[in-house]
């Protein structure tokens, strides 16, 4: 019994993520913050495609005058990992 609610807190805790992800997929600061803390939390196993998703859309409107140095470095980070093409 206590498995089974841990089972159902889990998946409702994986489906709140999921939305956040598609809540926040307008607002690219936002965005990059949020996986970057879903990957140093080591759980982005569970959100590979929704993470992919996400990174396409901000690859897709990629402009890198649009944030300070720490969001251009996270951005050019969380894209080349992805294996997305950013030139240097």
């Amino acid at each position: 019994e206590t498995e089974a609610l841990k089972a159902k807190q889990l998946e409702k805790l994986k489906e709140e993520v999921r939305k956040e992800l598609l809540a926040v997929v307008d607002k690219s600061v936002e965005l990059l913050d949020f996986i970057d803390a879903i990957q140093r939390l080591g759980v982005a196993y569970h959100f590979e495609e929704e993470i992919e998703n996400a990174l396409q859309k901000v690859y897709d409107n990629y402009r890198n005058d649009d944030f300070d140095l720490y969001y251009t470095s996270l951005q050019f980070y969380l894209l080349r990992q992805h294996r997305f093409f950013i030139p240097y």
